[in-house]
């Protein structure tokens, strides 16, 4: 993967910063959410995510990985929440 740069575009209501890499394209809408329904969506998630803080291996040590993180679809994820189809359907 080699690196492309990174350029900002800034319009009403939209932020993007695209082509980090040759491959890969990131995209922010700002305010994507009114901030009572983030608001919401945010204090629904907090509460009802079953999130944990896995280990892994880190040199010669095994330590807690720096965030909290919850896995949803695939295989072995849990299933997909109410909330987090309607935010799906959303984006």
């Amino acid at each position: 993967m080699s690196y492309a740069g990174t350029y900002f575009v800034t319009l009403p209501l939209f932020t993007a910063i695209a082509r980090l890499f040759n491959d890969a394209e990131l995209q922010l809408w700002e305010q994507f959410f009114r901030p009572e329904g983030a608001d919401h969506y945010f204090q629904v998630l907090l509460t009802s995510t079953p999130w944990q803080q896995r280990m892994r291996k880190m040199y010669d040590r095994i330590v807690p990985d720096p965030r909290f993180t919850a896995y949803y679809g695939g295989a072995n994820g849990h299933p997909w929440s109410k909330i987090l189809l309607e935010i799906k359907d959303n984006v």
